[in-house]
């Protein structure tokens, strides 16, 4: 008994401070007036299946949780609470019983509750207690001629009877959507998330509200919350304009490969430069080609001549010895050779890098392809690098 007394004392201080509801819909805050609250499992006399007596019995918590006036026990933290004390609500059948679950979870009021049928009409029945006097405080009933998919209509109805008339509001909320979607909102300068968003609990006044979103224009404003409302605000972004392409007369002729760009303010020799950078790919990929032919040969013929040498070395007539001696001796000469090419490659192909001619500022490589196709456009573009061309169909 003295072991019981102490758990209760503990967990009648402990129990307030640790299970607040965990619902996603707040109610308005007004901590002076919550009464702190259990719901215990409704009685089930009328064969309802358990999961189906347990959500009638999750819908009488959450009406009286969003009246604003209760804190309410989970089940989950009250069936682990009475775990420990090692008792259970389904053994639980009288509302002295139920008072001594409240006193032992710390609690200032208990609901409780049945659900039977009689033919083919559901009975629905609900009490509050006091905890600290026994006391049922209200008692509300109802008869239900209707199919189980009503049910959780009729309980909800008799949770606010047995509650009473819900809190006035204190606050209000916001719903912000925007066109595109997926904007960043700021709230007062505090990432809200991204939109469409919704936001409760908000105090009443007014706010400052930003969105951000990449390729348009920030948008701010201000809003006002008013208590009790939920102010709506579909915004469209204005998109960032792109530069717009200036177009400049210009004539292009095609005639044995060749083109003339007019006017002669625009640089006429695009396609020279073009050329030319396309030999100086070809020399350059020609000469790491010659280069890795180079090195192919001479690291092999080194491999032959280090292995007539080793003949050579292991030879006992002299005959044989001046064969070997010879085979040694080309293939090395030839290996020499080898790295000779593989070096020439590299210095052609890194002349023909450094050699290379650069295009404009920002400009596009003008193939004979794309002068001979109809029709055809030279644009230039003006950023803050300067001018650059394009060939735009």
């Amino acid at each position: 008994m003295k072991k019981n007394l102490t758990w209760l004392t503990i967990f009648s201080f402990v129990l307030p401070i640790f299970f607040a509801p965990n619902l996603s819909a707040q109610p308005p805050e007004n901590p002076e007036k919550k009464i702190f609250l259990a719901v215990l499992d409704l009685k089930n006399n009328a064969g309802l299946k358990n999961e189906e007596c347990s959500t009638l019995s999750d819908a009488v918590r959450q009406e009286l949780f969003s009246t604003g006036k209760y804190r309410i026990v989970d089940r989950e933290n009250m069936d682990q609470i009475l775990k420990e004390q090692g008792l259970q609500v389904s053994d639980c059948t009288s509302e002295e019983c139920a008072v001594k679950i409240g006193q032992l979870l710390g609690v200032e009021k208990m609901v409780v509750g049945s659900i039977g049928k009689l033919g083919q009409v559901y009975m629905l029945n609900l009490q509050l207690l006091n905890v600290e006097t026994g006391e049922i405080e209200k008692m509300v009933s109802d008869e239900c001629p209707c199919m189980i998919e009503q049910l959780p209509k009729q309980i909800r109805n008799l949770a606010q009877q047995i509650s009473g008339p819900s809190l006035p509001p204190t606050t209000g909320g916001i719903k912000v959507s925007s066109s595109p979607i997926g904007a960043t909102a700021f709230i007062n300068e505090n990432d809200a998330g991204k939109t469409p968003l919704s936001l409760t609990n908000l105090k009443p006044g007014d706010y400052q509200i930003k969105l951000v979103l990449e390729g348009y224009e920030p948008f701010k404003d201000k809003i006002s919350i008013v208590v009790g409302k939920v102010n709506e605000k579909i915004i469209t972004l204005k998109e960032i304009p792109k530069p717009s392409p200036i177009e400049v007369p210009a004539k292009i002729q095609t005639e044995k490969k060749k083109a003339e760009i007019t006017p002669k303010s625009l640089p006429a020799n695009l396609l020279s430069i073009n050329k030319k950078r396309k030999a100086a790919n070809i020399a350059s990929i020609s000469g790491l080609g010659l280069a890795a032919v180079g090195v192919g040969a001479a690291v092999l013929f080194k491999m032959r001549s280090d292995s007539e040498y080793k003949n050579y070395k292991n030879a006992t007539l002299q005959v044989d010895m001046d064969r070997f001696w010879n085979k040694s001796e080309s293939s090395q000469l030839i290996s020499n050779i080898g790295w000779g090419i593989a070096g020439t490659g590299l210095v052609t192909a890194a002349i023909a890098l450094f050699a290379k001619p650069k295009l404009p500022d920002g400009g596009k490589k003008i193939s004979q392809n794309e002068l001979s196709k109809e029709p055809l456009n030279l644009m230039v573009y003006l950023n803050d690098k300067g001018i650059f061309f394009s060939v735009k169909y």
